[in-house]
């Protein structure tokens, strides 16, 4: 028999399921209230009656927590985590029991049970270690002999309201932390799964007697009159409330006219943008447990998921077979993904909403049906919407397993996501991060930052490509080409181009070796050297010390003789890399590859020698295009024109100038 752990739990516990207690603070009151029968939602079945909290309970146990709170909120952080510890411990014990109840009542599959379950463990261990870091700030004052401190103090009792679809978990969120902090808890649990609290309540029993902490947990099960008074008592300086938006207004409305503090978990309609360089795969199995998971009935359930049109129809398709190979039924039954609705109240939301969506156009792929039978069970549906911006059932909240998916533009799709009111999660599929971060991007980020972000992104890829591919052929950026804009994607074919002239500073001695050794390995460029590159003199100043000098390395390639023109230049037949004395390295090469003149710091200058270039620039001016008479004889003559017009371009560490043409 499914679920004989769970119903031995609740034997093992003292609880009678025909008479179940529906509020205690130290220990369970005696059942006096009207009678709330709790049901099994996959079958119909009663799981028992519950007799819920009557005025005179709500002011017992009220009056209790009060109390305890004067003493409570006095003991040391660590010694109010014993309690949690404990709690924690008994949590493990009968893990696999809760989890059961959990299925049982509210239809959650057995792994989405005992995955409730140990959220509770985890945040009592939290909670365990954050009572040791309860720490204040003391602050620096300008008057002397004087200090400030700062000291965080108990809230005071806390009011948590739960709903169904996490009947534990969200009660342990608030109380383990509360308790460590000095806070006494009230629970009112949600009317659809009382069950699962006073089994959690009759443990917590069991710790505070072991912690000697009478009444620092209390319970409180009944219908909406219970919550309404929680929210006007002003003896609860914070009440958490975990519900629908309706009912989050109402209590936060409430709670803010007598001034107090309310921490609210409402409704979402969460949404998930996949992008036409998506991995499909990947984005279908997370998009169906988003959806399904539950049976719908998370504040963080995906609802509705935009998907650019190149990929839409592949999506599409996988979604629908992923949703068809869903399996129904019993939720403690191996290989069932989905159960059933808490409610018929639920089913019929369900199908009004898909009536809503066929009545504005939009189009059942698969689902949109109920299962006939006992329980309340309905089919995964996935709704093709024809317009966001129109579709007003995709606005809201329908806590059921429906997905609408909308085919937008990445720019629209952004647009629609954040339109509406809800919020609360939303997820990107996409290989690119540039447009994957740019879902949660806050609006008041400037767009400094933003290109500073892209920046590290770029060097970020560009450092994967070298590890992946080796170094890269030397690339040169410009932003103008003889006075017009080139774009970044137009480099790579610049640099190719028949005859180019580039002047590089350098920064360092090592950038510049690095330089000429990449020109070096180039395709279709042969370097000829005749000497060893020089060495820069740094000079040295007292008390600063002198930089390493790099030790002088010949440029790996084949010699070349003299040339007679210029001592100690070489030849220039096939492509060479010559030192001047002006201080430049000059490459210069044939046909189709670039002529490049690096200037390397700490050369000597020749002021001297810039009218000689001026003149040879100036006897060779036609000589801009290769196959022309002047520059053959330019090429022949080895002498290398410079240009002064050129645009500037600011790079991370250095400048650059190009010209297309070979001297102005």
């Amino acid at each position: 028999m499914q679920g004989t752990q769970a119903l031995s739990l609740l034997d093992t516990l003292g609880l009678d399921r025909a008479a179940l207690p529906g509020a205690g603070a130290g220990t369970f009151r005696p059942p006096a209230g009207p009678e709330l029968i709790t049901e099994n939602p996959a079958t119909g079945e009663s799981l028992g009656v519950v007799r819920t909290a009557t005025l005179d309970d709500y002011d017992a146990v009220v009056a209790a927590c009060a109390a305890r709170f004067t003493e409570w909120r006095l003991r040391p952080a660590p010694k109010r985590a014993e309690l949690v510890r404990a709690l924690g411990e008994l949590l493990r014990e009968h893990k696999t029991a809760l989890g059961e109840i959990i299925s049982f009542e509210v239809g959650k599959i057995r792994s989405e049970g005992l995955g409730e379950v140990q959220e509770m463990i985890d945040v009592c261990d939290f909670a365990v270690g954050l009572s040791r870091q309860l720490h204040g700030l003391t602050i620096a004052s300008e008057r002397p002999g004087h200090r400030m401190m700062e000291q965080w103090h108990p809230l005071g009792p806390v009011a948590a309201i739960t709903a169904f679809n996490f009947p534990m978990a969200v009660w342990a969120w608030n109380a383990a932390i509360a308790a460590v902090c000095g806070d006494t808890v009230v629970w009112k649990p949600s009317p659809l799964a009382p069950l699962s609290s006073i089994a959690v309540h009759a443990l917590c029993v069991k710790a505070m007697e072991s912690a000697d902490a009478d009444s620092v947990f209390g319970l409180l099960a009944g219908d909406t009159e219970i919550g309404k008074r929680l929210a006007d008592d002003r003896r609860f300086p914070l009440v958490s409330f975990t519900g629908s938006i309706e009912a989050g207004r109402s209590v936060a409305t409430k709670v803010a006219s007598r001034l107090g503090r309310s921490l609210l978990e409402l409704g979402g309609n969460n949404g998930i943008l996949v992008l036409s360089d998506a991995d499909l795969d990947l984005a279908t199995r997370a998009i169906t447990f988003g959806a399904v998971g539950t049976a719908g009935q998370r504040c963080t359930t995906t609802r509705r998921v935009f998907v650019e049109e190149p990929v839409s129809r592949a999506l599409l398709d996988r979604l629908v077979r992923a949703y068809r190979s869903v399996k129904l039924g019993d939720p403690l039954r191996d290989g069932v993904l989905l159960g059933p609705l808490i409610s018929a109240r639920a089913v019929a939301a369900y199908e009004q909403a898909i009536l809503r969506a066929t009545a504005l156009g939009g189009q059942v792929l698969t689902g949109g049906r109920a299962v006939p039978g006992s329980g309340h069970f309905v089919e995964p549906t996935i709704i093709l919407a024809p317009d966001h911006a129109s579709f007003e059932v995709a606005w809201e909240e329908t806590f059921a397993p429906i997905l609408y998916v909308p085919v937008d533009s990445y720019e629209q799709a952004l647009r629609h996501h954040n339109a509406v009111p809800q919020g609360l999660s939303s997820a990107i599929f996409t290989d690119s991060s540039r447009r994957g971060r740019a879902l949660p991007r806050p609006r008041r980020l400037r767009l400094r930052h933003r290109q500073r972000e892209h920046r590290h992104e770029r060097r970020r890829d560009r450092r994967r490509v070298r590890r992946r591919e080796g170094p890269a052929r030397p690339r040169v950026r410009l932003r103008r080409l003889e006075e017009q804009h080139a774009p970044p994607d137009l480099h790579g074919e610049l640099l190719g181009a028949r005859r180019l002239v580039v002047r590089r500073s350098i920064s360092s001695r090592r950038s510049s070796r690095r330089m000429i050794d990449s020109l070096a390995t180039s395709p279709g460029v042969q370097l000829d050297l005749d000497g060893p590159l020089p060495t820069p003199h740094h000079g040295s100043s007292p008390g600063v010390r002198p930089r390493r000098r790099a030790r002088a390395r010949t440029c790996p390639v084949r010699p070349a003789a003299r040339s007679a023109a210029t001592r100690p230049r070489a030849a220039l037949g096939s492509g060479a890399i010559t030192y001047s004395s002006t201080g430049s390295w000059h490459m210069a090469s044939p046909e189709k590859t670039p002529v490049v003149q690096l200037q390397l710091p700490g050369a000597p200058s020749n002021p001297r020698a810039a009218p000689a270039r001026r003149a040879a620039c100036s006897a060779t001016r036609c000589a801009g295009w290769p196959g022309s008479g002047a520059d053959q004889e330019t090429r022949r003559s080895g002498s290398i024109p410079s240009c002064r017009r050129a645009s500037s371009v600011r790079g991370s560490r250095s400048r650059a100038w190009l010209s297309r043409r070979a001297c102005t």
